[in-house]
């Protein structure tokens, strides 16, 4: 007459946070029990990131261009990004790394002026670290050879071919 027994309910609640009454109506044979309750959902707040784009300027050999990251913190917190690229040796790049805080919700964009030295295809990492988490993206990238050379533009050509075709 006095024993009990454990019941496991199981059911599905929105996430959205509130509280969620219930209402728990157990019949036996003889005894009719009701229990109420209220079940309170908090807010999910979880951290995380997001690479939302890469944009790479012009690369030309020995001369100065840009990758931008735009990264976009989708958790609860804010974070404390740090973003680093990692190049071929023989590059130069104007910051190791760039860290910045970015509120829950928002982007931000990463900017790092690179000098290649060379022409050709490369393959470039992107490392984006927050707390103990560490993401990579590569990054492909062409460095090209300008179609007209450099010392075509410093001349006054149109002169001296204006000259020659007077002659």
């Amino acid at each position: 007459p006095n024993a009990t027994q454990v019941f496991i309910i199981k059911f599905t609640i929105s996430t959205e946070p509130k509280n969620y009454p219930y209402k728990i109506v157990a019949t036996a044979t003889e005894d009719r029990k009701e229990v109420y309750g209220s079940l309170r959902v908090k807010e999910l707040v979880y951290k995380g990131v997001e690479i939302k784009a890469i944009q790479v300027s012009k690369l030309e050999p020995d001369k100065k261009g840009t990758i931008q990251i735009g990264i976009m913190n989708i958790g609860g917190y804010a974070l404390n990004i740090t973003t680093s690229l990692t190049l071929p040796e023989e590059w130069i790049i104007d910051k190791g790394a760039i860290s910045k805080i970015i509120r829950p919700g928002k982007d931000d964009v990463f900017e790092f002026n690179i000098v290649p030295d060379k022409a050709g295809s490369y393959k470039l990492i992107s490392t984006v670290r927050y707390d103990n988490t560490t993401l990579t993206r590569d990054i492909d990238v062409i460095v090209e050879i300008p179609v007209i050379p450099p010392w075509y533009l410093t001349w006054p050509w149109y002169l001296i071919l204006g000259i020659l075709k007077i002659r």
